[in-house]
């Protein structure tokens, strides 16, 4: 008796054994997938934020600013007669 419920016990478990392996399996492709999708995803946006990081530099950049001060907005460096110098003296009255 004890015999036979153990056969049937494993003849049960077994195909269950089986579909729980299977699931594992099928589950960790998907996530690997999943992971690839988003590593590549991760990739781009790096790229992008490289790109974005270059622009902004170069946007800055004390050559593009002279260059638009001088041929868009029509402006020359300042001689030395013409720079105004203020200075601030400090009568020890904080704020």
């Amino acid at each position: 008796m004890i015999k036979k419920a153990m056969i049937l016990l494993l003849t049960f478990l077994l195909p269950c054994f089986l579909v729980l392996e299977t699931w594992g399996v099928f589950k960790y492709r998907n996530l690997k997938d999943e992971i690839a999708k988003l590593d590549e995803t991760q990739n781009e946006w790096l790229d992008k934020n490289k790109k974005v990081i270059m622009d902004l530099a170069a946007f800055g950049s004390p050559e593009r600013i002279d260059k638009i001060a001088r041929n868009e907005l029509k402006l020359n460096p300042l001689n030395e007669s013409q720079l105004v110098k203020i200075e601030f003296v400090d009568k020890g009255k904080g704020f």
